[in-house]
């Protein structure tokens, strides 16, 4: 019988959204760069779950989670100051 992972798998899953979500920011308009924006803050709690992930078996979706919330949250001070700089104007 396999055993699964399902905090890991749902921090991969976030983690993976998160990510995904970092490339719709720009390129395609302020609408879906908005929906991007709140997609690409999903890596924290990704991040999160994925590290929570990692002390059970199987690791192998808990550890590509927490890779993609490190690389995901990353660019969230980026996103954030942008989102500070269009509220001012």
């Amino acid at each position: 019988m396999h055993s699964r992972n399902v905090v890991g798998s749902v921090g991969f899953s976030l983690s993976l959204i998160g990510v995904l979500g970092l490339f719709l920011v720009g390129p395609f308009g302020p609408v879906i760069g908005a929906v991007g924006m709140c997609m690409a803050f999903l890596c924290l709690p990704g991040l999160v779950a994925s590290i929570v992930g990692l002390f059970s078996t199987p690791r192998r979706l808990a550890g590509w989670g927490l890779a993609l919330g490190i690389v995901g949250s990353l660019y969230l001070p980026t996103i954030y100051l942008s989102m500070s700089m269009l509220g001012r104007r």
